[in-house]
Order: C-alpha cells, then structure tokens, then sequence
C-alpha cells in the first residue's frame, strides 16, 4: 500500500468516510494512519482554508486489519477559521479523535521562525558513508537518515517519501506529513534511559503546519523529550526543509509504562 492510499478515504453515504485497513503494519493501527487520515477527513470538504493545527486524542487501540469509519462535524465555519471534529469509529468502538483547524491563506502578521537545528546534512552524511535505511520494515516508502545529536534526550534525523505514487494534492501532502509525524517521536524519550523495557503508546497529538511539505524532498525531523515520568513521556518535535524553513511542529505524550516481569 502506498503512502497516498494510507491516508486516502472514500465516501460512503452523505456523512461518512472510510479509511483502509493498513494490515501490512503493526497488529494495533499505527498511530500515524489515524493522525494522516484524521486531517485528510476534515479536509476532505472543499474549500479554501487549509488546515493548520490538529489537536488528537487516543482513545482506544485500533486493529489495523479493519477499515476506519470517520464522522466530520463543523464546529465553527468563520471568513477566516474553520474548525472541525473527525471521530475514527471501529467495529462501533470510537478509537480516535481529532479537532482540525484550517485557515484561509494569506493573512498579514509578524513573522519569524525557528532555525534548523546545526547537523550534517544528508549529502554530507552520505559522504561520510552513513546510509539511509527504511523508517520502518514494514513501510519502505519513508527513508531515513541520522543525524547524530549531544545530549541522549534528543533525536535527529533526516526523511523524504520515495514511494512511486506521488501526494497527489497539497492535501494529500499536509496528511502525508501528520501520517509520518508519529514516526520516531516517542522514542527519543527512551535516549535517556537505555535498555528499559517499557509498554508504547501514543496518548495524544498535536500537530501545526506551516507550509505545504514537498515530501519528496529531504526534511529534518528534530526531536526533544523534556520531561518522563509516572509512566507518560512528554516529546516535541519541529520538521524543517532542507533549505531551513520550518514546516511543522509537533507535540505528542505517550505511554512509557515499565512492563511488569
């Protein structure tokens, strides 16, 4: 299955969608299906606002073996800001929910944003021979390449889409990115504490776009972990393009749960 078809839905009926089934990865739904096709189905009515910020809440574990129903609710439909819910539905069972907020583009204010962390980059890691492997085996359309970073609460590394089906709209960019923003960020937690042995889960997930990724392209995916403890770790990430402009930021708390002998 291709990156696109991941996120890719389909109606079925005037007030429902339907995402695929993603069998090929983890037994529970990988948390990136729900957060891409969460953001795909609250921009699946057309419009010019995009989305700029989705807030998402874990609910339940999903089976990734089953389609995902999804129900849209507009809460808010302004000149300037649209918000909207998408609730995930499984065998009935709600799974997930994600509150989206798209703007229309263009509006005038101070800018500034932060710079892309200082690490080699991916020309320069191939020239020191370090070789990019998958995100993960079971989905060989992302690559992947650290970077190496100081401290053991952080992580770094760079990823660009190869798959041979292409994002097919900004849309289909925007959900391909919330799609990959749950890889590798609960992880960094783990840095500062090797060999734990721990139960992993996304609780919840922020994510705030600034741009339309090209995800073709190499980005850099910079992740830190402030806090762990009480069985929960708190992670951030921002994901800048490789000429350092920062496309997106990302907050997420998971489950560390240290698993019983």
């Amino acid at each position: 299955m291709s990156g696109p078809q991941k996120i890719r839905l389909r109606q079925d009926g005037p007030e429902r969608l339907v995402g695929p089934a993603f069998p090929e990865g983890p037994e529970r739904t990988f948390g990136g299906v729900f957060i891409g096709q969460g953001l795909a189905a609250a921009e699946a009515e057309p419009g010019e606002h995009e989305a700029h910020a989705l807030h998402a809440t874990f609910l339940r574990p999903g089976d990734a073996t089953k389609e995902t129903t999804w129900t849209v609710e507009t809460l808010r439909a302004g000149r300037s800001f649209t918000v909207r819910v998408a609730d995930a539905y499984q065998d009935d069972r709600h799974v997930f929910r994600a509150t989206v907020s798209l703007q229309r583009p263009g509006d005038p204010g101070p800018a500034h944003e932060a710079p892309i962390p200082e690490v080699p980059g991916p020309k320069e890691l191939a020239g020191q021979g370090a070789g990019a492997g998958d995100v993960a085996d079971w989905d060989p359309d992302w690559e992947r390449l650290d970077a190496l970073t100081d401290r053991p609460d952080e992580l770094a590394f760079w990823f660009r889409y190869r798959g041979a089906e292409e994002f097919a709209t900004p849309a289909e960019a925007r959900a391909g990115l919330a799609f990959f923003s749950d890889y590798g960020l609960l992880g960094t937690a783990l840095g500062p504490h090797p060999g734990a042995r721990v139960q992993q889960a996304s609780l919840d997930h922020s994510l705030w776009l600034f741009s339309t990724p090209r995800l073709g392209d190499w980005h850099l995916y910079s992740c830190v972990s402030p806090r762990a403890g009480d069985g929960r770790a708190l992670c951030r990430g921002h994901i800048h393009d490789a000429s350092g402009r920062l496309v997106a930021a990302v907050a997420q708390e998971g489950l560390t749960r240290t698993l019983r002998d």
